[in-house]
């Protein structure tokens, strides 16, 4: 079995969809594309190669209509290794199996290969559960739904080990970590060396999920309501006093979907120590910045409203 057939069989998932990354003059830009095209062993091996960025979809619908995940990703894009090593940590005291990637920007990728698949809930609770006990919030659990209409296909994720060949060394991104501890992120192993080590250790009893899973209790939010208007000077001055990261993220807006863009955001503000109306007017003026996701809707207030609720 050669390596793209072992990632294939490693990152199964949905098999008449994939996301691709568009690229222009051969450069990769910050979007990607639904493809509805059968996941072929081909695109693993052109992934591999460096000729296409692949993304495969986690999760897709059973006989019997339940949404199945085959397997779970959260994302930490914020820079911090130590919210990937306590989210990492917290999954392993737990009794599943972490797998830390290097994602291909500032942060890391922790997977979970179940024995078998789960539901979408069962897997997304999993790992609540994980950011709970860390007291870290919950932003980019992928399958990032727990239910989705026929036709509808979800998130897909990017996998590891693009242009693996050239992709190397030390500083290598897009590829997993061994050794990692509470003051490194460890270093990158070959894709060879990882895709052919793989075997039934790196996986997690999928009962042992279920079992994670139905301990979740999902907490109330706290209830906010619009913020006090305030006036075009006050929204110039709080914007254009932004930290310099902060300023930078509104103004270019996010790499991938406008909405999730708008939740990260909605934290990275929390974090900074602004308060919920600030929050709200915030993410109101960057909505409108990246083209309004969902500026000029009559209820726009109550979509500005509901992220700022997820961050309290």
């Amino acid at each position: 079995m050669n390596l793209a057939e072992k990632m294939q069989n490693i990152f199964a998932g949905r098999k008449d969809s994939h996301g691709q990354d568009v690229t222009k003059d051969g450069v990769d830009g910050k979007g990607g594309m639904r493809v509805d095209a059968r996941v072929r062993t081909e695109l693993f091996q052109k992934h591999l190669d460096g000729d296409m960025g692949l993304g495969i979809y986690p999760t897709y619908h059973n006989d019997d209509g339940e949404l199945m995940a085959a397997w779970g990703c959260a994302d930490i894009d914020t820079g911090l290794w130590s919210e990937a090593y306590g989210l990492a940590t917290a999954l392993k005291a737990m009794g599943i199996v972490p797998h830390v990637e290097r994602s291909r920007s500032k942060g890391w990728h922790i997977w979970c290969f179940p024995t078998e698949p789960v539901t979408a809930p069962a897997m997304r609770r999993a790992f609540k559960v994980a950011y709970a006990a860390i007291e870290l919030p919950t932003k980019e659990i992928n399958p990032k739904s727990e239910t989705l209409r026929p036709g509808q296909v979800g998130n897909y994720v990017r996998l590891p080990y693009k242009n693996y060949q050239e992709n190397s060394g030390p500083m290598a991104r897009q590829t997993f970590m061994i050794g990692w501890d509470a003051d490194s992120e460890g270093f990158p192993v070959p894709a060879g060396d990882w895709l052919y080590a793989y075997d039934s250790t790196c996986e997690t009893d999928a009962d042992l999920i279920r079992e994670w899973a139905g301990r979740w209790r999902e907490p109330k939010r706290k209830h906010f309501d619009r913020a006090n208007e305030i006036s075009d000077e006050q929204l110039k001055k709080l914007v254009g006093n932004l930290p310099g990261d902060l300023h930078l993220f509104v103004k270019n807006g996010p790499q991938a979907d406008r909405s999730g863009g708008l939740v990260a955001l909605a934290f990275k503000l929390r974090r900074n120590g602004y308060s919920a109306g600030e929050i709200f007017h915030i993410i109101e003026v960057a909505d409108m910045q990246w083209g309004g996701k969902y500026a000029g809707r009559p209820n726009a207030s109550s979509f500005y409203a509901d992220i700022v609720q997820r961050t309290l």
